[in-house]
């Protein structure tokens, strides 16, 4: 059982390294400040208050807010491709900026111009039909393969070579010159080609033949129930489940997140039921395995010197979505005892929240993100309101449930270790 336990780590241990699904893990991570300004300000906007609207109307505010989002969330293609191309960048040793650059370039140049008339003038121009959330994989192939192709003609020398005499930074610029003019020159032949096809241009033939159906698939509660029990069996195993099953589902939910606020910016319904928010507010109450109802359970039935420590230190994280010290203290990891309810809290948790949106109690979320810390109840009013809150509420009592049969067993095998430890101490003072 331990060589297959092995080898399940080996090989988890060696996808989490690959150096690809790295490189869109973090640029996910990455463009998060700009998600969260631009929900943030979205959710300022769409405040429904009579007076605010008026005072937003008549100061000029709500244009402004309208530029703040255009270039956050809805320019989220443009910097994932940057991220992502300079993250495989960096990892073959070149420099990351100047290849998120070239990829950023490439991108556009894949990307199909507007017609507009200003006056009497024709004008061409990039619109934002394929820059935010229906350019992700797009921009997710391009960062990818401008990183790996730049890699590939840096490695055997496909650039001007300088006399030493030269400036390093000169250097490098020159050194630049040939592998730039092989990359772009050879994408703008990829968006000469594609032109010939019925779909016209790169975005819409990857939209339809990839993103789409691929959104519908991970949109489905299904596919999200299913990414939500891998990673928290990581988490029993001791690996960052999250950052490792994001790599490959966070393209997908980031352009479901980015549809529903756009949806919402433009005054319509949003109608995707898994985003960001519906998964931060439900999924993760109190973080992974919605570990805040074993924080409770904790606080409240802790017998154990051990357990009352670690209730007592570890709930105020928990509350703020942090819960590493817990699944570490506890621990979760290597745990099977309380690796169960770990596993089937937040599975509990999706069908409940699922259930309460398919009935109409709980609307489609916006997909507004919140910044990390903020505490549960807070988060579930500020984006769902009080029926979010109700659904949230009712979510962690149902884990709390589920936590406290096998929390009650851990903790009773702590007590027992505890007085075994307490009465060999006593007969070493004796003798």
């Amino acid at each position: 059982m331990s060589n297959k336990a092995d080898m399940f780590l080996d090989v988890v241990g060696r996808v989490a390294e690959n150096r690809y699904l790295k490189a869109v893990s973090k640029a996910m991570v990455a463009t998060l400040p700009a998600t969260i300004v631009g929900a943030l300000i979205t959710l300022l906007k769409i405040i429904p208050i009579t007076v605010w609207q008026s005072f937003l109307t008549s100061s000029g505010l709500l244009s402004t807010f309208g530029i703040i989002t255009t270039f956050t969330t809805n320019f989220l293609a443009i910097l994932v491709v940057f991220f992502v191309a300079r993250n495989i960048g960096n990892s073959f040793k070149y420099d990351g900026a100047n290849v998120g650059i070239l990829a950023v370039v490439c991108f556009l140049v894949l990307t199909p111009l507007g017609s507009f008339t200003v006056g009497e003038k024709a004008v061409s121009a990039i619109t934002f039909d394929w820059v935010g959330s229906r350019g992700m994989f797009v921009a997710i192939i391009i960062g990818l393969l401008v990183g790996r192709v730049f890699a590939f003609l840096m490695d055997h020398k496909v650039y001007i070579r300088m006399p030493e005499s030269v400036p390093p930074f000169v250097e490098k610029s020159f050194a630049n010159i040939i592998p730039w003019t092989i990359i772009v020159v050879g994408t703008a032949l990829i968006a000469w080609g594609v032109a010939f096809t019925p779909m016209k241009d790169i975005h819409s033939l990857i939209f339809k033949i990839v993103q789409a159906p691929l959104q519908n698939i991970g949109g489905s509660i299904g596919a999200t129930l299913l990414a939500y029990v891998v990673i928290s069996i990581l988490w029993c195993f001791g690996l960052h489940g999250k950052s490792i099953v994001y790599a490959v589902v966070a393209p997908i939910w980031a352009s479901l997140t980015a549809e529903n606020l756009a949806a919402v910016q433009s005054g319509a319904e949003p109608s995707n039921l898994v985003n960001f928010s519906f998964l931060s507010v439900f999924f993760e109450v109190g973080g992974g395995g919605c570990i805040l109802g074993l924080a409770i359970v904790i606080l409240v039935t802790a017998k154990s010197e051990r357990y009352k420590a670690i209730g007592k230190i570890t709930l105020p994280a928990t509350i703020c979505g942090i819960s590493e010290p817990l699944t570490f203290g506890a621990p979760i990891v290597m745990n099977p005892i309380l690796g169960v309810p770990f596993i089937i809290s937040p599975f509990a948790a999706g069908i409940i929240a699922y259930a309460a949106t398919k009935i109409g109690f709980l609307p489609i979320m916006s997909g507004a993100q919140l910044p990390t810390g903020t505490p549960v109840i807070i988060n579930s009013f500020i984006l769902g309101g009080i029926r979010a809150v109700i659904v949230q509420v009712i979510i962690l009592a149902v884990c709390i449930g589920i936590y406290l049969p096998f929390f009650k067993k851990a903790d009773n095998m702590a007590l027992a270790e505890e007085a075994a430890s307490t009465q060999a101490e006593n007969q070493t003072v004796e003798v």
